[in-house]
């Protein structure tokens, strides 16, 4: 008897998942925290739930988009990825309607990052995680996360609006309707790993952004309250610490909303 969840025929893994997956690998072997890939998003939801229509929506988007359900054989190190067949998403429940008020945010953010921060397993067909956690009776919390190999935040953007139109449907006895998509994510790597292959142009780009890299030299200088340590020709993995004068912290606070 066959497996029903024997993915279909292998195509080519993009350079920027191979690129992370080095990356990933590297940090291994320097003893380093392994990078989160994951790119996740928490909803506040207030009023009835209905947690079925929730799981059940999930189930339409893993369904509809290829790329949630990619497994990457021999973790990565084939260079190559499969699409499984649809299957139930995974959503993990927890109920904190127990603990005393006054802690349950607290417990439920513990809850959340632990969960949304693990990365999905590579040679697993699920490139998602999700999680509702239950504050009170018309409290909840829903996270949601995607693997960053396969979405971006623009992708994630996409996948958030199509749920929540999705369970609005469901909830009022309708069937989903989404346009389609305008093509398949292993037709898309496909045609990427052929136009890099055959078309001149990206490879030109490529050499010259070489090029550009190769005539940037050591790293600039980096001055701190006049102190100015020896550029250095290379990088080296390590932590620094440094303690901001007084002020700071409001001076970047206000840099960055600018």
């Amino acid at each position: 008897m066959t497996d029903p969840r024997d993915p279909t025929d292998a195509f080519p893994m993009t350079p920027d998942q191979e690129d992370r997956l080095a990356v990933e690998r590297w940090c291994e072997e320097a003893g380093l925290d392994r990078p989160v890939r994951m790119s996740s998003r928490a909803y506040r939801l207030s009023g009835p739930l209905d947690e079925g229509a929730l799981r059940r929506s999930l189930d339409v988007l893993v369904e509809r988009h290829e790329a949630l359900r990619v497994a990457f054989p021999g973790q990565g190190h084939t260079r190559r990825q499969v699409v499984f067949p649809p299957v139930p998403a995974d959503v993990r429940s927890v109920d904190l309607r127990r603990e005393p008020a006054e802690r349950r945010l607290a417990e439920a953010k513990g809850h959340l990052a632990a969960h949304l921060g693990a990365n999905r397993e590579l040679e697993s067909g699920h490139r998602i995680s999700a999680i509702v956690v239950q504050l009170g009776v018309d409290d909840h919390i829903f996270g949601l996360a995607v693997d960053h190999l396969i979405a971006d935040g623009q992708a994630f953007a996409v996948l958030a609006r199509e749920l929540w139109e999705v369970y609005s449907a469901l909830l009022r006895g309708q069937r989903p309707e989404l346009p389609a998509p305008g093509f398949a994510y292993s037709d898309f790597v496909r045609w990427e790993a052929d136009w890099l292959a055959n078309d001149e142009e990206p490879r030109r780009i490529v050499r010259r952004f070489a090029e550009l890299l190769q005539g940037i030299g050591p790293n600039p200088k980096l001055s701190l309250d006049g102190r100015d340590p020896p550029a250095n020709a290379s990088f080296h993995a390590g932590m620094v610490r440094y303690a901001f004068p007084p002020g700071a912290s409001t001076l970047l606070n206000v840099g960055c909303h600018h």
